[in-house]
Order: C-alpha cells, then sequence, then structure tokens
C-alpha cells in the first residue's frame, strides 16, 4: 500500500545567514513509494525596513507587504537530491551559482537505506511550476515563486547589502521524527542558488553555496523573482520507506534580508 507524508514550506521571513553543509550516505524509498503533501502554506513576513514580498502571480501594492501567504496545492513528492551537473553514477556536486540538477533513485527495500542502481536526471521535472501544462509530471518537488522588492518609498537607491537567504528553520509546528532530516530547500534567483540541509542535529539547516542572492547592493524596484524548492533528500539516511509517518507534517521558515555585509 502506498504510503503519505505531509509537508509544509511556511514562512518566507524578509531578515541574517548560514553556511555549510554535507550529507554522504545514500538512502531512497523503496520502487513506487510517494509521500503526500499537504496543506501547503508558505508565508512571507519581513522586520525589514528595506523590502517587501508577494506571490509572483500577485501586484505589489503601497501597503507594508511583509507577509504572504502561497497559492500552491496540495501534490504528491517523491525524493529527489540536487547537483551541479548530472552523472548516472557520480554527479558533481551542489555548488551554488546558476547550475544545478534534480536526480531520482530508488531503494530494493524499505529497511534499508543504499540505494540501488544508478541515478536518473529528472532536473526537467522537478522545475516544473504548479501552473505549468505537465505539472503533474512534477512529483519531486514543491514550488513556491515570490517577487521581492526594495520599498518605493524608503527614500533610498539601494538597500544596505545584497539580497541574502538569512536562514532556513523548522516551524515551531513541524513534526520532529521520520523523515524529519531529509527536508530540503533550494532557493534560486536569476543565476544565484543556494540549497539548506540539516546538519547531524536534525533541525539545524546550514547552506551549500553562497546565501547572497544578488551581486551587489540590492536595488530591484519593480520585483525580483524567487523560487523555493522544497524536496526530501533522498541521499539522506533519513529518506526510507520505514520512515514515513502518515501523521508528519513538516513546516519550514525561510528568511531573507538585505543586510550591509
Amino acid at each position: 500500500m502506498t504510503k503519505f507524508k505531509k509537508i509544509i514550506p511556511a514562512l518566507c521571513m524578509l531578515l541574517i545567514s548560514a553556511v555549510l553543509m554535507g550529507t554522504s550516505t545514500y538512502a531512497w524509498f523503496s520502487m513506487n513509494t510517494s509521500v503526500k503533501a499537504t496543506e501547503m502554506k508558505v508565508t512571507a513576513k519581513s522586520d525589514a525596513v528595506f523590502l517587501q514580498i508577494i506571490n509572483a502571480s500577485d501586484t505589489f501594492d503601497a501597503t507594508a507587504q511583509t507577509s504572504v501567504k502561497t497559492n500552491v496545492a496540495a501534490k504528491t513528492v517523491r525524493p529527489t537530491n540536487v547537483y551541479k551537473t548530472f552523472n548516472a553514477t557520480n554527479p558533481t556536486a551542489f555548488a551554488g551559482g546558476s547550475e544545478f540538477v534534480f536526480v531520482s533513485n530508488y531503494s530494493k527495500d524499505p529497511t534499508d537505506s543504499t540505494k540501488a542502481g544508478e541515478y536518473t536526471d529528472v532536473t526537467a521535472d522537478a522545475k516544473l511550476l504548479p501552473n505549468d501544462e505537465n505539472a503533474t509530471k512534477n512529483v519531486y518537488t514543491l514550488i513556491s515563486t515570490y517577487k521581492i522588492r526594495l520599498k518605493p518609498d524608503t527614500g533610498a537607491a539601494t538597500a544596505p547589502g545584497k539580497l541574502k537567504v538569512s536562514g532556513v528553520a523548522f516551524h515551531e509546528d513541524s513534526a520532529t521524527s521520520g523523515l524529519q532530516k531529509a527536508v530540503s530547500v533550494l532557493i534560486v534567483c536569476g543565476n544565484f542558488s543556494v540549497v539548506y540541509k540539516q546538519t547531524e542535529t536534525a533541525g539545524t539547516f546550514v547552506a551549500t553555496g553562497d546565501p547572497a542572492l544578488s551581486a551587489d547592493a540590492f536595488a530591484n524596484t519593480t520585483g525580483e523573482e524567487v523560487k523555493v524548492y522544497v524536496f526530501f533528500d533522498g541521499d539522506n539516511a533519513a529518506c526510507t520507506t520505514n520512515n514515513i509517518a502518515l501523521d508528519d507534517t513538516f513546516s519550514v521558515d525561510v528568511t531573507f534580508n538585505c543586510n550591509k555585509d
């Protein structure tokens, strides 16, 4: 019987930063196993004076717009992982920037944490947005798209510093067992990207790639597009079929700021 799991990317606050990560073990669900992602709620909140954030399909106005809920629907997802370039046996490690691919694999046994066989490149499907014609092919990631801009009434031509991901954390209502340590987040903005995974301490996310999402002090007044991908890292030892708990729900907070470096 197919089992399901809930995952919620939740708060995107506009605030300071994290660095480094790494997992070295392989772990995938047994073949044909999926997990259920429901009640998708991404909220963005900002304590920053300079930034506004909205869903990409919405329009900026003169109000603060420092908090926003996503309109992304629930979906079923399978484990995946992010690398820089694809190779069936030895893909290149993710390093930020504009290059990244998604891969898939599986385990032969629900109690076994070892991948079976070669990786499959699933990048094209994993990048499909909820409103794309073939969106149902994306069974790997939950994607929310935002626009972030410099507030027009600040009187400043630029923010104090670059637009940055300041951190990723589980929300207070998030599950703390099962697949928790496999929950991962990729943030992409133009030619910039950073992935957040957990250390050996569950709930502590660290970054691979530069958290900065702009080359210079942030100055976009029309809206910089930022995509947030939430996924289960199949290369994490916790990502096994037997770790699926039907009532687990994961809620992730992503924070941004534009503070001076």
